[in-house]
């Protein structure tokens, strides 16, 4: 299964992996063998960060625990972090806050026995927005929150 969206009924569609997509499989943190597709983003659930801060709250522990449990116990999978903020502030400023966000996700991971070589990363600042956002539009703080995230791509380390 690439992904599982909701349709305009609100029933959940499967949207079945190509025979072409490059495809992953591990374990996940509930032992549950999955297939992604390499290079899907996914977001981090509750990886949020707060306003101006690159700080790791206990929640988000908690959510990079689970994923320290799957690198651990799948050596054969690399990742690759998107940090990405809001719109607030300046663009040079955010592509900075963006890529101190990665390196203390990477930070956490290396931390706790995953292997460097197999955690990159980049930010991206205020570039990727995943809503109308940006600057000069009025948005609620929690429009702005969803800006502030962690993605991630799963890959084939024995394949790189």
């Amino acid at each position: 299964i690439e992904t599982i969206t909701p349709n305009e009924q609100g029933d959940y569609v499967y949207v079945r992996l190509k025979e072409s997509d490059k495809i992953i499989t591990f374990t996940n943190e509930e032992n549950i063998t999955v297939k992604v597709a390499e290079e899907e983003r996914f977001n981090l659930p509750s990886l949020y960060f707060e306003l101006d801060n690159t700080q790791l709250v206990s929640e988000s522990r908690t959510v990079l625990a689970k994923l320290q449990t799957i690198l651990l116990d799948n050596t054969h999978v690399a990742i690759k972090l998107s940090g990405h903020t809001d719109s607030t502030g300046e663009a040079d400023y955010n592509l900075r806050l963006s890529s101190d966000r990665v390196e203390a996700v990477k930070d956490y991971l290396y931390a706790n026995g995953v292997e460097r070589k197999r955690v990159s990363g980049k930010g991206f600042g205020e570039s990727q927005l995943v809503n109308r956002c940006k600057d000069g539009v009025d948005c609620t703080d929690e429009e702005h929150a969803e800006n502030r995230r962690i993605e991630i791509q799963f890959y084939n380390s024995e394949k790189q």
